[in-house]
């Protein structure tokens, strides 16, 4: 964060017209600072990668989250489960489309180790999940995500 928080310093330098530089000084400074971005960017992709089918954004069709709450967190499976749990099980089935394929094969085992369950008591659920899916479009409107980088965001 540290790091994030001098290229943001530095930006702003670099943008001052009180900063009395040559245009080919600006220029080259500016590579340089969009180089070492780029870098952190990078990194911090890297880092939420696993995670990037949370954070898609909320699908803007009220039919379909009515239909994921009523289908999915109505299920018997999640009566008992806590909030956290339904709202990743909601997560899961909203973004289903952006989860990466290795996690899509073992989506059983996922499911289960989420709800604290065992695997072969998720059946039911997959396939209610599966018809759910069936009728979320990849391309479906979206609300957008917006990650904030700060240090007093905890």
């Amino acid at each position: 964060m540290e790091e994030f928080q001098v290229l943001l310093d530095k930006n702003l330098a670099i943008s001052d017209e009180t900063t009395v530089i040559s245009r080919r000084e600006y220029w080259a400074e500016r590579a340089r600072h969009n180089e070492t971005m780029e870098g952190i960017i990078q990194a911090m992709e890297d880092w939420v990668k696993p995670w990037s089918f949370l954070f898609p954004g909320r699908i803007k069709d009220e039919k379909i989250r009515k239909t994921i709450q009523k289908e999915i967190l109505g299920h018997p499976l999640l009566k008992k489960s806590s909030e956290i749990q339904k709202l990743l099980m909601y997560r899961l089935v909203e973004n289903y489309h952006f989860i990466p394929q290795r996690l899509q094969l073992v989506m059983s085992s996922f499911i289960a180790k989420l709800l604290e369950v065992r695997e072969e008591d998720i059946s039911d659920l997959k396939f209610t999940i599966e018809n759910v899916v069936k009728n979320i479009s990849a391309d479906a409107p979206r609300h957008p995500t917006v990650l904030i980088l700060d240090n007093q965001v905890r």
